[in-house]
């Protein structure tokens, strides 16, 4: 019924917590696919040590995620793709969760769900809720991404028809996700059925992360203004591209407000952002400088849902 991959380079610490979070899961009929991305430690010690039939264990050249996950989409045997991270743990309902609302909503082809965030001592940090339906996530994909990688359950073959991954080390389930806007429909269940656990070892390089992400986000909108064939459809490229600059710190954000407005003069929202990315900006800064930052902070309670001030502050 399930296909779960679960891809893993050096990471002998958390995979048997890993392991064992899938195998006792409520929803038994699935297959476990461990991709051996080539490492160096006792990885292959830790899934020998299982005797579960479910398991499928490939010992693998290192390539690095996109290809071992290509690799895993082609060897699946079942319709249904889950993901799963070496050191993360499935809450022990998150496959009947969402087996149960794929079967209900047949239209539903990626589902994903919030998560919890815990330390390297599984200490939880962060709560972290996402947008639930396909047309708050659809508005959101193009500046940011909004779908949890490890939480995804989807069907194969839409991925399949999609290329599968591409080649980002980082950000390459947001480029899937891109590629999937116009072929799919995405939910994400508001229950929390993912813990991810932050630690140095899964760290990645924030200057290299940005720098897909921008390519990622700069690929996207030259696709859509290509094919655009409304000005209301250019402005929402523009402004979806200038908002992730704008989450990025990024002063390229002012020349696409901008456009956005110049493509709809209408839209309230273009203008907002482009005042503030503008004008409130410089005055935060030189607020923070002269150390008098708090008495604009009244201002954020406008803004509960942290949209107009994310990274002013």
């Amino acid at each position: 019924m399930i296909s779960v991959i679960l891809p893993v380079y050096n990471g002998e610490k958390y995979l048997r917590e890993a392991i064992d979070s899938v195998l006792n899961q409520t929803f038994s009929d699935f297959e476990l696919l461990i991709l051996n991305d080539g490492s160096t430690d006792s990885t292959e010690e830790v899934v020998k040590s299982y005797s579960d039939g479910r398991i499928r264990y490939f010992n693998l050249e290192h390539k690095g995620l996109p290809s071992t996950l290509n690799f895993g989409l082609q060897e699946a045997k079942f319709d249904y793709i889950a993901r799963m991270d070496s050191d993360d743990i499935c809450h022990p309902v998150r496959f009947e969760k969402q087996i149960d609302f794929l079967q209900a909503n047949p239209d539903i082809d990626l589902l994903g769900s919030n998560l919890i965030i815990v330390n390297s001592v599984k200490r939880i940090q962060k709560r972290v809720e996402y947008p639930e339906c396909d047309k708050n996530i659809k508005d959101q994909l193009p500046s940011k991404c909004c779908i949890a990688h490890p939480t995804i359950m989807f069907k194969k073959q839409v991925v399949l028809s999609a290329g599968g991954y591409d080649n980002y080390s980082i950000a390459q389930d947001w480029a899937l996700y891109l590629k999937l806007l116009p072929l799919s429909i995405f939910h994400n269940l508001q229950d929390y059925l993912i813990t991810l656990r932050i630690h140095g070892e899964n760290l990645t390089s924030s200057t290299k992360l940005i720098d897909e992400e921008s390519e990622i986000a700069q690929n996207h909108f030259t696709k859509v203004v290509q094919k655009s064939t409304s000005n209301k459809e250019k402005a929402k490229a523009a402004f979806d591209l200038g908002y992730f600059y704008y989450t990025k710190n990024n002063g390229k954000q002012k020349k696409l407000f901008k456009q956005a407005i110049i493509h709809n003069k209408t839209n309230f929202r273009y203008l907002c952002f482009f005042v503030i990315s503008k004008y409130l900006r410089p005055v935060v800064l030189i607020f923070r400088k002269l150390g008098l930052i708090k008495i604009l902070h009244p201002l954020k309670r406008f803004d509960k849902n942290n949209l107009f001030f994310r990274r002013l502050y």
